[in-house]
C-alpha cells in the first residue's frame, strides 16, 4: 500500500509539473544586451587572475588552458551577443524604430502561412504586436553560429549596418584568425596538424583575442546608436 501510493504521488507530481504554463521568454533591450555581453567579458578577462598564479608557481601549461578557455569564452560570448542583435535589429526595423532603408535580405526573410495563423492569434492573446517577430527571429537564427567575420558581416548587411565600418580591413583580419584558432582548441585540442604538438599560447594571444572582440561589439554598439538616434 506504501508504495502504490509512493508511485500515485510521483506520477501526480510529474503531471503537475509538466502541466505548468511554459516560461516566456524575456526579450532585451539594446542596453541590457550591451550590459551582458560587457558583464560576461569581464568575468572572462578576470580569470587571467587565475592564470597569473599558476605561472608563478611554475604551472605554465596549466594556466595555457585558462587562456584556451577564455579565448572559447569570449567567442560564446560575441555569438550570444550576435544572436541577441539579430532579433533586436529585425523588430527594431520592422518597428520603424532605427533609421536607414531596408536591406535587401531583410526584405526577402519569409514567413509561412502556419506562421501568419501564429501571428493573428499571438496578436489577440498578446498586447506586444512584435511578440510573434521576435520568435520568429529566434528561431530562424538559433541554428546559426556568429563567430565568423563573412558570417557576421552577412548579419549586419541584413540590419542595415555598415558592415565595412564595423568590420575594417585589420579587424577583420584578427578576428577571423582568432576564430581558426578557437576552433583548433575547440575541436583539435590545440594541437598541431602535422606534429599533434600543442601548439603555445601566451597570456598575450588570449588578451589580443578579446580585445579584439570588444572592440568588434563597440563597433556595433556605435551604430546602432547612430540608428536609434536618428
Amino acid at each position: 500500500m506504501i508504495m502504490g501510493s509512493a508511485r500515485r504521488f510521483s506520477f501526480e507530481k510529474t503531471r503537475q509539473e509538466n502541466s505548468r504554463e511554459p516560461k516566456q521568454p524575456r526579450w532585451l533591450s539594446y542596453a541590457e544586451i550591451q550590459g551582458q555581453f560587457n558583464e560576461i567579458m569581464l568575468s572572462i578577462q578576470q580569470k587571467s587572475m587565475l592564470a597569473d598564479d599558476l605561472v608563478k608557481r611554475g604551472q605554465k601549461e596549466d594556466a595555457e588552458d585558462i587562456w584556451r578557455s577564455q579565448i572559447v569564452f569570449a567567442f560564446s560570448a560575441l555569438d550570444y551577443f550576435m544572436h541577441e542583435l539579430a532579433v533586436y535589429g529585425v523588430v527594431s526595423i520592422f518597428d520603424k524604430s532605427w533609421t536607414g532603408e531596408k536591406s535587401e535580405s531583410y526584405q526577402n526573410i519569409e514567413i509561412s502561412l502556419k506562421e501568419l495563423e501564429d501571428v493573428r492569434q499571438m496578436m489577440i492573446e498578446d498586447t506586444d504586436n512584435s511578440a510573434w517577430l521576435r520568435e520568429k527571429m529566434k528561431r530562424r537564427y538559433e541554428s546559426k553560429t556568429f563567430m565568423n567575420p563573412t558570417e557576421i558581416k552577412k548579419l549586419l548587411k541584413t540590419l542595415g549596418i555598415d558592415a565595412e565600418t564595423v568590420l575594417p580591413s585589420q579587424l577583420h583580419t584578427e578576428i577571423s584568425n582568432a576564430y581558426d584558432r578557437r576552433c583548433k582548441i575547440v575541436h583539435a585540442a590545440d594541437r598541431d596538424i602535422n606534429t599533434k604538438t600543442r601548439v603555445p599560447l601566451a597570456q598575450k594571444d588570449a588578451d589580443d583575442i578579446m580585445k579584439s572582440i570588444t572592440r568588434l561589439a563597440d563597433n556595433i554598439t556605435r551604430e546602432v546608436q547612430a540608428k536609434e538616434s536618428g
